[in-house]
Order: C-alpha cells, then structure tokens, then sequence
C-alpha cells in the first residue's frame, strides 16, 4: 500500500470559556495529507477488533482546524443519535435523529450562535432508523431504513402539516447496514437512494442491497444505478458538473490495512467489487474462484481513504466564506475506526477536485475528536455534514451527540 503523508505541525484550538464554546487554529501548519492507491495495496493478515471507548469530553479536549478557522458549538444534547443534517430553503436547520425515530428543526432565534432548549421543535417521530434527508419543492423527503417518506414543507414549518406518505418502501431487514441515504438529482425530477449490504461479505440474497438505487420523484420507475457497493452512508451531487458521489465503508476480516473505505463517481452500470472483490480486480480470498467475471469488472474507485476509517456523509464545497482553495472539493466525515490496532478517522477530510475530479489526495480539516491512535478513548464520532447558505459547515457527530459549526475568521 503506497501512503505518503505531507506533515505539518497540528493546528491547536483553545477553547472559550464562555456558554458558547469556541474553538480556533492557531498557528502555522499544513494539513496532513494522505494519498493511497489500488495498484499498491496491502495484503490479507490477521483481523484486529478494537473498538472505541466513547468518553465525555476531556478537560482542555479541543477540535484542530487549519489556521484561520473556527468551531463553535452549535446545538448539544437532546438527541439520542443524532446522524444527519440539511437546511431548509428558510435557514432552519434539520436534524434527522436515528434513535428515537425523530426529526428535528433548529431555528437560532436570538441569533446567539447557539440552540437553546427553546428553539428546537421535533417536525416528525415515529420513523424506523431515518437517516437520509432532502428539500424539494414543496416538500421534505427521509430516507428510513425500510421506506422513503415525505412531509408537506411551506417555509418556517417547524412541525409536519400532515402524516408522513410513503414514497416507496426499501429492502431492509433484522441484520446488516440500515443506513438509507438519499439525493435529489440537479434537475428535481427523480432521487437516489443508497442501501447497504445485509452482511459484511455474506453474498447477499436481495438483489437490491449494495446497490445505488434510481427512482422518479414519485417513487416509480426504479432502476439500479450501481451494484457490489458494501455500504454507502454518503452521496451528493457536485453542483459543478451534476454528477454524483459516493463515500464507501469497505469491507472487514481481512487485517489492519485492508480494505481501504473510498469515493466513487456514480456512472450507470458499474460494479464496484463487493463482496467477490475489492477496489480494482482483487479477489477476495473468502470467495476465491466463485465470480472471475465479476472480479475482472470491479472498478477502482476514483479516491481512498485509510482502511476502516467509517467514511460516513459528504457535502460538495460550493460557498464563498472558506478560502478559494476549498472552493468545488468535497468535505466528507470519516466516524473512525473499531477493525485496525492503530485507531484512524474520527475527523473530517477535505478532499480537493480539479476539473469536477478529485486529485487522488485528501487532507485532514477538522480533527481532535480521537485522544490518540494507540488510545481506546474518543469524545466524537462525526457523521453528517451541510454547507449553510452563509458558507459555513455544519457538523454532527454521534458520540456525544453534538453539533458544531465550522467558520473561517481569516
């Protein structure tokens, strides 16, 4: 496996000590970057559980962002598991809250930078593991586990007008991957859908797990977009060129540095490996001899990520309020390793495109969540990420159940 990281010193955050807490870099650094590929990959060796210990926050624990940025405490407790996250065309907030069921609306009244008790109302209940949300005209679609519901939206509701419609219902089951993302093509007229596979390397009996699934606004006319994809909890459109991307959680059992999680650009027909093979034409040796063709089809994926890093949701960068640097390149949340010895994710990366492709490169953005690699303790888990209209980036992680707002100050 071929990784060359480019280190700088780690950008330190102090934290306020004020009811909002603020975080912000300090000093000269370059972000750490990493740089993997499929021509050079490790091979199979012993499987390592070691999962993580969720703590509270630490005395003086501070979040590490480049020079320049801030983090500020958005919005902490009242959730249970809180996962994903998107803002209304009014500039509420919408969190989608897996445990309970729930989905949320944050409106920052006092416009204090901080939700309060007062300024957070639950939109829906009842739902079965939602995880995916998306606005359309008229209307807010979830992604649960087992349907894609929609609610009746005019601007400022904060509380579903009318029951839930099922838009259509989604293969789902008691094991597996439950997470459900969805996307709404640039042109409105149809959305996607990612469902994960119900095993880890189990070929699976329903043919429309571990897939990318196309349907039409209203539910009909589904087609199957991709296949042998183990697990996509990410998927967005890049504005720039209309196409859309999956973040990719690979499969385990096969050692610390196999199998590296990735993103992929989703073009019609293609097979990405699981679970016959692996990031290219890798056979994995659990199915050695069952599918060559299928092996041979296997397409590399156009960007990896540390192996086991949990790559979770992405957001394309579209705003003016980061450096032009960031402008057009995708941030994704990598929720952090439980299969490898040395401990990897827990962070933010940003991924940098040129010419609607991604470099093959990411970097380090937002990190500080995981008290060390050789450490079983984490005070986060970051999963959902949204660009606000103002520019800057919302963040959700699932640990402790917090919401932070990335800013950059210059």
């Amino acid at each position: 496996m071929s990784l060359s990281r480019l280190t700088g010193l780690a950008a330190t955050a102090v934290a306020g000590l004020t009811l909002t807490v603020a975080l912000t870099a300090q000093g000269p650094a370059a972000p750490k970057t990493y740089k993997f590929s499929a021509a050079e990959l490790a091979t199979p060796s012993e499987h390592h559980q070691n999962p993580a210990k969720l703590v509270p926050r630490p005395d003086g624990a501070s979040l590490s962002l480049p020079p320049g940025f801030t983090a500020t405490l958005f919005a902490s407790g009242g959730f249970k598991r809180p996962r994903n996250v998107a803002q209304a065309p009014n500039g509420d907030i919408f969190v989608v809250d897996s445990g309970p069921g729930s989905v949320w609306v944050l409106r920052d009244a006092d416009k204090n930078g901080t939700i309060e008790d007062s300024e957070r109302s639950e939109f829906a209940t009842g739902l079965k593991q939602p995880f995916g949300i998306a606005f359309t005209k008229g209307a807010v679609y979830v992604a649960a586990t087992d349907q894609v519901v929609k609610y009746p939206y005019a601007a400022g509701d904060q509380k579903a007008t009318a029951a839930a419609t099922t838009v259509t219902p989604l293969p789902n089951g008691p094991t597996g991957h439950w997470t459900r993302t969805i996307a709404f093509a640039p042109d409105g007229r149809s959305f996607y859908v990612t469902v994960g596979s119900s095993d880890n390397i189990a070929i699976d009996p329903d043919p429309l797990r571990a897939t990318v699934l196309k349907f039409n606004a209203d539910g009909s006319g589904r087609t199957t977009v991709l296949t042998g994809v183990r697990n996509a909890p990410g998927l967005a459109f890049n504005p720039a060129t209309k196409e859309a991307w999956i973040t990719v959680q690979e499969r385990g059992g096969l050692g610390d540095d196999l199998v590296n999680d990735y993103m992929a650009k989703v073009v019609p027909g293609r097979f990405y490996g699981w679970p016959y093979a692996y990031l290219g034409a890798h056979e994995d040796p659990r199915h050695a001899g069952k599918m060559p063709d299928l092996v041979k089809k296997t397409v590399v994926p156009e960007l990896l990520f540390e192996p086991h890093a949990s790559a979770m949701t992405l957001t394309f960068y579209t705003g003016k309020a980061f450096p032009e640097s960031y402008r057009n390149g995708a941030f994704a949340a990598l929720r952090g390793s439980s299969e490898r010895v040395k401990r990897t994710g827990y962070k933010i990366v940003y991924i940098p495109f040129v010419k609607g492709q991604p470099t093959g490169a990411y970097e380090d953005f937002l990190t500080g969540w995981m008290l060390g690699e050789d450490k079983p303790e984490v005070w986060g888990r970051p999963v959902g990420l949204a660009q606000l209209q103002d520019g800057s980036l919302l963040v959700v992680e699932d640990g402790n159940g917090t919401i932070w707002k990335i800013s950059y100050k210059g």
